[in-house]
């Protein structure tokens, strides 16, 4: 259907702006992306507050990968239309993958306030009470989701990660293996990768993900679990084939140097992972799991001095950390240790007292490590999903 009509629009000697939108959204429906692009380019360099192109080349650039671009142009979507739901929905996907929780709590809120009966939205909200530990929750609301929505693939995917955040894995890939019979989508796949990762099946994780890497090559996620998968069974060499390439790759987001750095790290090579750490972080100044690597080899080499000036830095000028206290404790209390080495007793006395003020139980015990964060589901938007009401029939 989208080729006839494709057929169909070519036939016209000229295209309005209406039939040049739906021609690249038709291209982008068959994954010919580079042709979308284009289009959706033509048409805001005539058009530039065209908030559909706009919300188009969004969500081809989530599709690649390149998370910061899309996010730009999201923002610039909701500079002339604040009530654009899903453009705010997307925006939170994105923060939350970038671990930036704040301000994705702020973006998933007000796309709940313009649109609170959309499914999606629900799922995403739900997911971060999921993160915060609110089982109870979560489980009330996702049970009254799946009433009115039981094949939901977001939602079966969440049921998963409750079985999971209960001690169930094998129920979770029951699940998931049920839903994709149902519906055999690729993010699915992407969680019962997950979830057999959460299991040590390393062997049926790389069954799933190398296929998975052809059909999501815009997902560095994949890239990561399929590394640090191989890194598991002791291939450290084709784990780094496959990760150093993305240290020049922007949608890596800086995650690439973490890996190659935790790789380097795993086969005792400290002082080579700091330099692909250090890299990282002046391409990704602040980024919190760089500083968080960079900071644990340089206690493996007790290089304090360093350590010191490092986290500092991090706990005087990030802003995200805010909103991800269980890494501002950690960072205190690594923080705490370089004094106590260097001899700096009334900054690290100043520095406890920090960490005991901040130092709740509940949110200590919400500590995600770097695989959680990183395997934040991914979402990929559909056409119907993409499409401005306007244009669909």
């Amino acid at each position: 259907e989208a080729q006839e009509l494709l057929i169909q629009l070519r036939t016209k000697n000229s295209l309005s702006p209406e039939d040049q939108l739906i021609e690249a959204y038709l291209l982008l429906h068959q994954e010919q992306e580079k042709e979308a692009r284009k289009r959706f380019k033509a048409i805001l360099e005539k058009h530039p507050k065209n908030v559909d192109a706009i919300m188009g080349l969004a969500v081809q650039l989530l599709r690649r990968g390149f998370l910061d671009d899309s996010l730009t142009w999201l923002t610039r979507g909701l500079e002339i239309n604040p009530s654009l739901s899903r453009a705010h929905y997307l925006r939170s996907s994105i923060l939350f993958r970038q671990g930036d929780y704040l301000q994705g709590d702020l973006a998933i809120g007000r796309a709940l306030e313009i649109d609170s009966a959309n499914p999606s939205y629900q799922l995403l909200f739900l997911r971060r009470q999921l993160m915060k530990g609110k089982l109870a929750v979560v489980e009330k609301q996702l049970r009254r989701i799946q009433e009115k929505h039981p094949l939901n693939p977001e939602a079966l995917q969440l049921q998963a990660d409750l079985y999971k955040s209960r001690g169930n894995s094998v129920q979770a890939e029951k699940l998931l293996r049920q839903a994709i019979l149902v519906n055999d989508s690729p993010s699915l796949h992407f969680s019962l990768a997950r979830v057999l990762y959460q299991q040590s099946k390393y062997r049926s994780v790389l069954e799933v993900t190398t296929p998975l890497m052809e059909v999501l090559t815009g997902n560095w996620e994949v890239i990561y679990l399929h590394a640090l998968t191989l890194s598991r069974v002791g291939n450290y060499e084709e784990a780094l084939e496959i990760s150093r390439p993305y240290l020049k790759r922007r949608e890596s987001q800086g995650y690439a140097h973490r890996l190659v750095g935790d790789l380097l790290r795993y086969k005792g090579e400290e002082k080579e992972a700091q330099k692909i750490l250090r890299n990282g972080l002046v391409q990704f100044p602040g980024h919190l799991y760089l500083v968080d690597g960079l900071s644990s080899s340089l206690v493996m080499t007790e290089d304090w001095a360093e350590v010191q000036e490092l986290l500092e830095t991090t706990l005087e000028q990030s802003q995200r950390l805010e909103g991800n206290p269980p890494m501002q404790l950690l960072f205190l209390d690594r923080l705490a240790v370089a004094y106590q080495r260097l001899k700096n007793t009334v900054k690290k006395l100043q520095i406890l007292r920090k960490f005991h003020q901040k130092n709740d139980p509940l949110t200590a015990a919400q500590l995600h490590s770097l695989e959680e964060q990183l395997l934040f589901p991914i979402s990929l938007p559909s056409l119907d999903k993409a499409l401005s009401p306007l244009l669909l029939p």
